[in-house]
């Protein structure tokens, strides 16, 4: 069994349209699903049904940079380093973000900022836009 520092990895750096974000020091992807009841529902047809898929991908850096373009779309990658005996890496990609809201915080030390961007699907059922590579 592994030990709980043997699965610990820290982000090494990110990307968003090919443009690395200056001093990556953590971010998060959240996906959340919404559900709507259907009529009587059955074995052959379930009572639910997706309403709502919706995944969001927030990074946070130390590096002062001017937000990214509002509304524009492109993929996000995270470089994250397995901590522990054994190293190696894993790249987790969100394809198809739009740049959307930005924290500017100047009171903390070392400063912060974070950016957040929303997954759109561009028309299509996109229900699994994050990989892990």
């Amino acid at each position: 069994m592994a030990s709980a520092v043997d699965n610990t990895y820290r982000v090494a750096s990110s990307t968003w349209n090919a443009v690395a974000f200056e001093d990556t020091v953590g971010g998060s992807v959240r996906r959340s699903v919404e559900h709507t009841e259907t009529a009587p529902g059955t074995r052959q047809v379930p009572l639910l049904a997706l309403r709502k898929v919706r995944v969001f991908a927030t990074v946070i850096f130390t590096g002062l940079a001017t937000p990214r373009t509002l509304n524009t779309i492109a993929n996000i990658s995270f470089v994250l380093t397995k901590m522990g005996i054994v190293g190696g890496s894993k790249t987790l990609t969100v394809n198809n973000v739009r740049a959307a809201d930005d924290d500017i915080d100047m009171g903390s030390e070392p400063h912060r900022q974070s950016s957040v961007f929303a997954h759109d699907p561009q028309g299509t059922e996109d229900l699994v836009p994050t990989s892990v590579a």
